[in-house]
């Protein structure tokens, strides 16, 4: 894994570690500075990450600090007031990685406002490791947990052959590596994102995750929603992607309107306004081809 990759993992890691704190405390005072360790941490690595990595550090440290403050703002809306509050003061984002910040003034009582947090985080208790199978079938109904179960890390590696189905189980981060002539269905990474070195002639579907990375891979299907918008591919041929919400209506949860993915980055295509020869959307055939042997394994 490359430093890039590693420092991405630490960040949703912490990430996720935040989101917890404004889940279960009364208080943002432990968060906030959780978030500003954060903050300082990203300042280090900006010479050594992408612009558009860059751009996503800058939007989830935003969107933690406009979580840490709404959290405040609606606690204070349940407390009684006693004698004149004062004025509310707001966090104020800047252009880039900015200065530590702190918490707001209490305010004036205020009705309460939706959290900008979009999914709820799991509350992941361990690890699912499976590796070194060949005509393997897993499938939720073979697991020794419960239906349901929200693990910390999915880690599949050195598969061949085989068919995984995980329809009922959330992430909070998956790799998968070494899959070869498989197909794999995962129901949930929400707040993580999902790792792919050396995927071969395989189908990876994807329902939810936050960011998806591909390494080493070709002649494979990607169907996804991606919730930064641009699965980044490296090293890759010959890859096929597909819109989660268009191949599988039913099954989908995406906000209306909204998009699985934008585009792909192909760090490997520096050709400016030439569309990457190593990956194209799925067509109607294949679409439709993928539909019915996922549809069917989760059934």
């Amino acid at each position: 894994m490359s430093d890039a990759e590693a420092f991405y993992t630490h960040f949703n890691t912490r990430k996720a570690h935040i989101l917890q704190l404004l889940e279960s405390s009364s208080s943002s005072s432990k968060a906030v500075d959780e978030i500003n360790t954060l903050n300082d941490q990203c300042k280090q690595q900006r010479k050594a990450i992408s612009a558009h990595d860059i751009e996503y550090y800058l939007k989830e440290i935003d969107r933690l600090y406009a979580a840490a403050n709404s959290r405040d703002i609606n606690n204070t809306a349940t407390e009684k007031s006693k004698g004149d509050a004062p004025k509310k003061k707001t966090f104020k984002f800047s252009k880039g990685f900015g200065s530590k910040k702190t918490l707001p003034a209490k305010p004036a009582a205020a009705p309460p406002q939706q959290s900008p947090i979009d999914v709820p985080l799991p509350d992941v208790t361990t690890e699912l490791t499976i590796s070194d199978k060949q005509e393997y079938t897993y499938t939720s109904d073979n697991s020794v947990s419960a239906d349901g179960k929200a693990y910390k890390k999915l880690v599949l590696t050195n598969i061949e052959n085989s068919t995984l189905v995980f329809a009922h189980h959330s992430f909070g981060t998956a790799t998968l590596t070494s899959i070869k002539n498989c197909i794999i269905y995962l129901d949930a990474v929400p707040v993580g994102p999902v790792y792919l070195d050396r995927i071969v002639n395989s189908t990876i579907v994807i329902k939810r995750c936050q960011q998806c990375r591909i390494h080493d891979s070709v002649d494979s299907n990607i169907v996804l929603v991606c919730g930064s918008g641009r699965p980044i591919i490296e090293h890759c041929s010959g890859m096929r992607f597909g819109r989660f919400s268009k191949i599988f209506p039913p099954l989908s949860d995406a906000p209306e309107g909204s998009s699985d993915w934008i585009d792909v980055d192909d760090f490997n295509w520096l050709v400016k306004d030439q569309h990457s020869e190593n990956w194209k959307e799925l067509d109607n055939a294949d679409s439709m081809h993928i539909a019915s042997q996922v549809t069917a394994l989760l059934h």
